[in-house]
């Protein structure tokens, strides 16, 4: 085939439930200049045979098959197998819309080098619109790589952009991180790249579905996974100058660990005082979970009932 504009990258395993349907989606397109790469994570369902048939009756369908490695060493093949100027990443349980690439293409010029769209959740049959609100806007990508560490109006999956290569490089997503690969991924070609600019659009057309289970609730010690996630993201940034950005990426990450995992099974490890007291130190504490985790640093147990609290009002809050 000629070289496409478009490189679609889908990490296939064990997804023969909804593999036709991811596929289906991304062949509709009304736009026509691009390639999809099927990426065989080992299954040990039809997925890999499923594929061939798409590769075998199409194309501009190009089959990988690899030994089990997770969806980041499956997303590598397709980066180190693409084609395109461009490349977008669809998972195998999603789908796009037909007008999903024309879209995004319509945005392309020479001062853009990232389309951040919004997407649409599907859950249990229904609909909804991602609870992250987003306006047409161009920023630079220092200034997206602020807004990740921040955790600010960002979907942080790499699924629902359109990546420029040239703005990818020879960045990997990480195979021995599980948790927040996708996030570290940005980090570092936002990181890497400072200067290009990233546009942000409030489309819907990725829908995302979500089940009981998927790759988030295999079983794994995710404290361990948000631990090596903050290390890593420390090192990788360790002469970013924003302090108070990468302060806060600590904070957020830690609270999810705490309010998450430990809180829930009455646990209050010390370990992660002085990252907590040392983070805070460079941020104003101006909410709840902040001022809990201050707290928890001096003491566990009114750190634990100060956030008993917060969660009976959150839950009032919100009709839960």
């Amino acid at each position: 085939m000629n070289k496409p504009m478009i490189s679609v990258i889908v990490p296939v395993y064990n997804a023969e439930k909804y593999l036709q349907r991811c596929v289906d989606s991304i062949l509709k397109q009304s736009f026509t200049d691009f390639e999809v790469l099927l990426i065989d994570d080992g299954s040990h369902d039809r997925s890999g045979e499923l594929c061939d048939e798409y590769g075998d009756k199409d194309n501009r369908v190009r089959v990988f098959h690899k030994e089990n490695g997770g969806v980041s060493s499956a997303r590598n093949v397709g980066l180190d197998n693409a084609l395109g100027d461009w490349l977008a990443f669809v998972d195998s349980d999603d789908e796009i819309t037909s007008s999903y690439l024309s879209s995004m293409v319509s945005y392309i010029d020479d001062d853009v080098s990232l389309i951040v769209s919004n997407c649409t959740i599907v859950k249990c049959g229904k609909y909804y619109k991602s609870h992250v609100t987003m306006i047409n806007e161009t920023i630079s990508t220092n200034e997206m790589l602020v807004k990740l560490l921040n955790g600010v109006n960002i979907r942080n999956e790499v699924w629902a952009k359109l990546f420029k290569r040239s703005f990818v490089g020879k960045e990997r997503f990480p195979s021995d991180i599980r948790i927040g690969e996708d996030l570290l991924f940005l980090i570092s070609c936002c990181y890497n790249s400072p200067k290009m600019n990233a546009l942000f659009l409030s489309n819907t057309e990725y829908h995302y579905f979500q089940y009981e289970v998927s790759a988030m609730r295999i079983r794994t010690d995710r404290t361990t996974e948000y631990e090596k996630l903050i290390k890593e993201v420390m090192f990788r940034l360790k002469n970013f100058n924003d302090e108070k950005a990468k302060a806060q990426f600590v904070i957020d990450q830690i609270w999810i660990i705490l309010d998450k995992y430990c809180f829930k099974k009455i646990q209050f490890p010390s370990k992660y005082d002085s990252l907590i007291d040392n983070s805070l130190g460079k941020i104003s504490i101006n909410s709840e979970e902040k001022r809990i985790l201050w707290v928890y640093t001096k003491n566990k147990l009114i750190a634990f009932s100060l956030y008993l609290v917060y969660k009976i009002k959150y839950k009032i809050k919100n009709g839960i």
